[in-house]
């Protein structure tokens, strides 16, 4: 199909997108496409910011929420490449206190691997973190303590490598991982300094606080049933000191997303030209 085709028919998905928008009750959206690794095609709908009627555009920030998580898993794959971390070796070889006392095999068995695609078992408990309107309600430093008390099994037995159990906070967990392999550098430090500046992602980050001041930010809004707009406040697990950032932290615009997602296609297609052994590969558990 040549390019031209190609645009028309995305110009003639714009009605879609604005249709999705309507029907979600969205403020603005922000999308873009690759095409063989060029930027060919960004748009948005609606406006940023309801108030002063500003539109959204490609710089628009965003809070990614759960796609935080695949900047978490390529952190990881970082220093495991570098050879300072094993996706394989246990938790308790990084981080000691980890000992789920419902089902001892996660304590001697469980790795990163297992808390990146959710294969532990632990119970979700997103209510014991995060309390009315994202507020935090639990302390970092207890994550492990927590995690360590939550139950590990159903009706069937223990749900270690058996579910899939979709559970934020476990890669919270990979975080403090990353942290403690990483000499203690802060993982919104770590993402940034070794894989958002070297792609020249400037706008993305993770929390809300690094652009306090910017006003191309996609404000947060309720649609009510008589379609107005109103504003609701940024959750407070978006802030810099929470440990709810590494899985629904990061910041971004699609402008810088289209780099990521530029940066991550080509990584995987030269692991597949090169790499003999895919369990060695930096983003082989995500």
């Amino acid at each position: 199909m040549e390019l031209h085709q190609v645009l028309e028919r995305l110009e003639g998905a714009h009605a879609q997108i604005e249709r999705v928008s309507e029907i979600c009750g969205a403020s603005s959206i922000s999308y873009g496409v690759l095409h063989y690794g060029d930027v060919i095609y960004a748009k948005s709908v609606g406006l940023r910011d309801q108030a002063q009627r500003l539109p959204a555009d490609s710089q628009t920030i965003y809070p990614l929420a759960s796609v935080s998580k695949g900047f978490l898993a390529a952190a990881v794959g970082v220093l495991v490449d570098e050879g300072k971390l094993d996706w394989h070796a246990p938790i308790r070889t990084y981080l000691p206190q980890f000992n789920p006392v419902n089902d001892r095999d996660l304590g001697q068995y469980a790795n990163v691997i297992d808390l990146l695609s959710h294969a532990t078992g632990l119970a979700q408990h997103d209510l014991l973190h995060i309390g009315p309107l994202g507020s935090i309600i639990s302390d970092s430093s207890k994550l492990i303590h927590l995690l360590n008390a939550l139950p590990t099994s159903n009706s069937h037995g223990s749900r270690f490598r058996r579910w899939w159990l979709y559970n934020n906070h476990v890669s919270a967990l990979a975080s403090q991982v990353l942290e403690s392999v990483s000499e203690g550098t802060p993982y919104p430090e770590f993402l940034e300094q070794r894989i958002l500046h070297p792609l020249r992602m400037f706008r993305t980050s993770v929390s809300m606080n690094r652009f306090s001041s910017d006003s191309n930010i996609a404000l947060p809004y309720a649609r009510l049933s008589d379609g107005s707009f109103a504003k609701l406040p940024f959750p407070e697990y978006l802030q810099e000191t929470t440990h709810i950032l590494a899985s629904q932290g990061v910041t971004s615009c699609v402008q810088d997303l289209l780099i990521w997602a530029k940066a991550t296609l080509e990584r995987e297609s030269w692991e597949q030209l090169h790499a003999k052994d895919k369990s060695d590969q930096p983003f082989s558990p995500n």
